[in-house]
């Protein structure tokens, strides 16, 4: 290994440095986070989503040529801070002549306890590249520490790129300068180049909802030539309202201040109670819910209601309806919230009307810690009571129109950088009977890539034509204490049958069973059998979801995924991998297809329905999915994506999306998030 002169000063710098101070973090042109090439021991915050781009032309590609002519160059990057000191990048790279790259990166930091300890991190790069076609892979270890405006690098890294002078095989490190507070200059040795450049970051308080840095490089190794990159931050994770306190047991909660009646009420208060009563329903159908039922009985109220209006989140239709209730706590101690869907009850919320009064009234850590101890959730969703208000605001035979964009893509195959087909989906729901909705999904095609062309195209397998999509009657109802939905009728164009969806709930578990049976209109020797099983454990703290499913699917492959899901907010980001067998013989299929992906869940309308009438509503889809998939040890060493793997066939109204607010109906959810109660709209 060919040692850097520099490389002596790099390493008696990093000894050198034993105080910490805040630097900003950017992403390399590698696309983890760190200078310009290296690594540094930084990783992204948690709960950021950046997306990036670079156009330098690497050396360190198979085949490097001086005397050939340069091509241009496109490196994007998507990224996200998953967990506290946890990152991960999925990365396409396309320098014409060189390479067509599709690959992950990961990274850790381990944590450290005190302020002189450097940080220290390990990473992984190419993560998922095809066996025997790796471009970057390489596995590292790295510390930095930093000291007043500087921070030192150094690392070791062991490259298997099958390249005659891989990056970062062996010993590299880097320095960043900070020379005001939004630029810094850069300095690094790669393990075999020099790089130099400057980051430019604009200030954080210019805005709370995105930042952006750009970095201008210089290879030192390579004539000077230049590069730049250009990196937009948007951070996802919602910061607390209070600040964890110690509360004084001695010292009383702070009561509210209004007088709360006896149980007993006079004919007078029985009036005004009504007419507040009534007063809480006019709000409610004012706000656009739909279905709404009030209960009561001596020191509880019961409101039945079905959300249409807060289109992200159910939670935002508790804080509302919670909200106005909480005006009636002079006359009840207690409430229940029981949202539905298609006028079937979900799921009963109970809590303390008095706690939640006293939280809406002075919000602080302690009333919202003394409010939500009240609460609890029910599997029983009979109520005794005086019925006050029935079925008020019926959504009985309303449309509501959902617009939401389905995207095919292939990137970084052999065939192509990016092959896509766009199509535009329009579902309908019609609620015809408690627990029955008639759906249907037409979808448009918009444009097409070449390699999706439906004549000549080599993905033309994949084109879709169009058209009705599905025409299903789906009819829910409560069995077992869990949730089943039957859905018949014409799926995927040309198929009809039944799908049955099952999906049960206890605490932070939740089971799913998929079961169903299509043939195809024109050809009944045509079948599709599908049989799905899904497990999820839900760790609310983080909003973290570990979910695994195994069983036959759509193309009639059999096998097996996991993944881990993070919701920031109402955007989920995930990370899954994916194992399938197929049935028969598929084009680029082998015996056993594996995959790995990075998918990212976001909504594409306001959090409330800007287009909510009485007869019609009209909406975007509320939890939009990209998945980009790449391929995992092929024998070929190809990119080769089968279309037809491990395809879950989703139905209009599928269980978690339609029914149990993307599996985030639970006690243990809203206690989390309960500072969201407190949001207006």
């Amino acid at each position: 290994m060919r040692l850097n002169p520099a490389l002596p000063l790099l390493i008696s710098l990093c000894t050198s440095f034993t105080f910490a101070s805040e630097m900003p973090n950017a992403l390399s042109m590698q696309g983890f986070t760190g200078l310009i090439n290296t690594p540094n021991a930084q990783v992204m915050n948690e709960g950021d989503i950046v997306f990036s781009y670079n156009n330098q032309f690497d050396n360190h590609l198979t085949g490097y040529d001086d005397s050939k002519e340069r091509t241009s160059t496109e490196d994007y990057v998507f990224g996200v801070g998953l967990l506290p000191g946890f990152e991960i990048q999925g990365r396409f790279k396309e320098q014409p002549g060189y390479a067509r790259d599709l690959s992950a990166n990961l990274k850790y930091q381990i944590p450290q306890y005190h302020e002189y300890l450097p940080n220290i991190a390990i990473g992984a790069q190419e993560l998922g590249g095809a066996e025997g076609g790796n471009k970057y892979e390489n596995y590292y270890i790295v510390v930095d520490k930093s000291f007043s405006f500087l921070r030192a690098s150094l690392g070791y890294g062991y490259g298997n790129n099958n390249k005659g002078a891989p990056r970062m095989d062996g010993v590299f490190g880097g320095l960043e300068a900070q020379v005001a507070p939004w630029a810094s200059v850069l300095a690094e040795y790669d393990g075999e180049e020099s790089h130099a450049g400057i980051r430019l970051t604009t200030p954080q308080e210019w805005s709370e909802h995105v930042r952006l840095n750009t970095t201008i490089a210089s290879n030192l190794s390579d004539d000077g030539e230049v590069s730049f990159m250009v990196n937009a931050i948007f951070p996802l994770k919602r910061k607390e309202r209070y600040l964890p306190v110690t509360v004084d047991e001695s010292t009383p909660m702070q009561k509210s201040t209004k007088t709360k009646s006896s149980s007993k009420k006079s004919s007078t208060n029985l009036t005004e109670e009504g007419v507040m009563i009534q007063t809480l329903v006019d709000e409610l159908i004012a706000d656009g819910l739909n279905n709404i039922t009030v209960l009561t009985d001596e020191t509880t109220i019961t409101i039945a209601y079905e959300n249409t209006v807060y289109i992200h989140n159910e939670l935002d239709a508790i804080g509302s309806v919670l909200r106005k209730a909480v005006k009636l706590s002079a006359y009840y101690h207690n409430f229940v919230l029981q949202p539905k869907k298609s006028n079937v009850v979900i799921t009963s919320l109970y809590g303390s009307l008095e706690k939640a009064d006293a939280y809406y009234t002075d919000p602080s850590y302690e009333t919202k810690s003394t409010f939500v101890s009240t609460l609890a959730e029910s599997k029983d969703h009979s109520v005794k009571g005086t019925l006050r208000i029935a079925d008020a605001n019926s959504g009985r035979y309303k449309t509501h129109l959902v617009v939401s964009p389905k995207l095919k893509t292939f990137v970084g195959t052999e065939y192509g950088a990016f092959d896509y087909q766009l199509l535009m989906g329009f579902t309908a729901y019609w609620n015809l009977y408690d627990g029955l909705d008639l759906s249907t999904r037409y979808d448009l095609p918009v444009s097409y890539s070449d390699e999706l062309d439906p004549d000549t195209g080599i993905f033309k397998s994949s084109y879709s034509d169009g058209g009705l999509n599905s025409a299903m009657l789906n009819y829910t109802l409560d069995i077992a204490d869990g949730l089943n939905t039957l859905s018949a009728g014409l799926y995927q164009y040309d198929y009809l049958g039944v799908m049955d969806q099952f999906i049960y709930s206890y605490d932070n578990h939740t089971v799913k069973l998929k079961l169903g049976y299509f043939e195809h209109q024109d050809y009944s020797d045509v079948t599709k059998e599908v049989y799905l099983a899904k497990y999820t454990y839900k760790y609310t703290p983080m909003d973290l979801y570990f979910e695994a499913q195994a069983g036959k699917y759509w193309y009639q492959d059999t096998g097996f995924g996991l993944s881990a899901k993070r919701f920031f907010e109402d955007v989920a980001v995930s990370i899954n991998y994916l194992q399938t067998s197929p049935d028969e013989s598929f084009s680029f299929s082998e015996s056993t297809n594996k995959y790995i992906s990075l998918a990212i869940e976001l909504p594409l309308d306001f959090r409330k329905s800007k287009s909510n009438g009485k007869y019609a509503q009209l909406q975007g889809d509320n939890s939009w999915r990209y998945q980009q998939r790449s391929t995992v040890g092929r024998a070929d060493g190809s990119n080769a994506i089968v279309p037809f793997s491990g395809y879950d066939p989703l139905m209009d109204l599928e269980s978690e999306k339609y029914l149990t607010n993307r599996d985030r109906m639970n006690v243990d959810y809203i206690k989390e998030h309960a500072e969201r109660l407190l949001d207006t709209f």
